[in-house]
């Protein structure tokens, strides 16, 4: 297959979401996924108090929440990390306990969704914010793809535009 064939086979974008250490645990009433429930169509966990308490018995340290400052740093942490790397950003939305990202790169997810999260945590602790504590963020997190750009612009709505809390948000068309 030829350059201009595989590139035929790349979406337009990916929307990356990982959440911050504790603040998600499978069971809770929101919708989460688990290993064996991983794959696109398939329905999410259904509510279980017990298995709630069982995640959380299990955590090694305190759930971790980003404050103001924190949503900052991890903001502008993956925008320097996008521009090292010439990936394009579109938009992020850095809450208290998750963070959205969208953008586009010429690369599967998985090692972008890595990458957005090493440059959070290093971003973090650069500015003195999470000093010493060794789990900032959840362990995997969500890699959608966007096939069109209709799915990409959309994404980017929804990042930008639709969250209820206040937020950092970061919205590539705004910087022009």
């Amino acid at each position: 297959m030829g350059y201009e064939q595989s590139c035929l086979l790349l979406p337009s974008g990916y929307v990356l979401t990982f959440a911050c250490y504790g603040t998600r645990l499978h069971g809770d009433a929101r919708e989460t996924v688990d290993r064996k429930n991983n794959r696109y169509g398939m329905p999410f966990l259904s509510p279980e108090s017990r298995r709630s308490r069982a995640a959380a018995s299990r955590m090694k340290h305190l759930a971790y929440h980003l404050d103001p400052a924190g949503q900052k740093a991890v903001k502008n942490g993956i925008w320097h990390g996008c521009m090292r790397r010439a990936w394009k950003l579109h938009a992020s939305q850095v809450s208290q306990i998750h963070v959205h990202v969208v953008l586009s790169a010429l690369s599967q997810p998985e090692p972008v969704l890595n990458a957005r999260k090493s440059h959070a945590s290093q971003s973090l602790k650069r500015c003195g914010i999470a000093r010493g504590r060794t789990r900032h963020r959840a362990r995997g997190g969500s890699t959608v793809y966007l096939w069109t750009e209709e799915a990409l612009a959309n994404a980017v709505r929804y990042v930008v535009e639709l969250q209820c809390a206040p937020m950092e948000v970061f919205d590539a068309s705004s910087e022009d």
